[in-house]
């Protein structure tokens, strides 16, 4: 049991002394600045790159981007609200994000299927020859 008449402060437990020298060391810190900086860059770059060789419109392009990113102009709608607010299709839309995250290396949002999803949907919908199973110039189809 502590003794009444010490003060609080005098006991070990309450005797923690910082080491203010040790809040100087900003090495860590400026090693995580450089990595998310040199990320941010490329993300930037990619981004730049992107909207410089993109053959799509600017809105269908930038409604892409933003779907892709997840931004709240977006937020809450599908693609096919989308693209009926702005006169394209929903699977030029998805094109638009697809590409993106492939070129910026992002992972997918919540609303768009995963990488692995993808892949599996691609593995599944293509034939021995990797062209699409319900291709509509296939001669049988008529």
């Amino acid at each position: 049991m502590h003794d009444l008449t010490r003060d609080a402060a005098e006991y070990d437990e309450a005797s923690y002394i910082p080491d203010f020298y040790s809040f100087d060391d900003t090495s860590s810190i400026n090693l995580e600045y450089e990595d998310h900086r040199a990320v941010f860059l490329r993300i930037l770059h990619n981004t730049i790159t992107f909207f410089m060789h993109h053959r799509h419109d600017r809105l269908t392009t930038l409604s892409g981007v933003a779907i892709a990113i997840n931004h709240k102009m977006h937020l809450g709608l599908s693609m096919e609200e989308v693209a009926r607010d702005i006169g394209c299709t929903k699977q030029a839309i998805s094109k638009v994000a697809t590409a993106y995250l492939d070129a910026t290396g992002l992972p997918p949002p919540p609303s768009m299927k995963t990488v692995k999803a993808r892949e599996t949907y691609k593995k599944t919908n293509t034939n021995k020859y990797g062209t699409k199973r319900n291709n509509s110039n296939n001669p049988a189809n008529d």
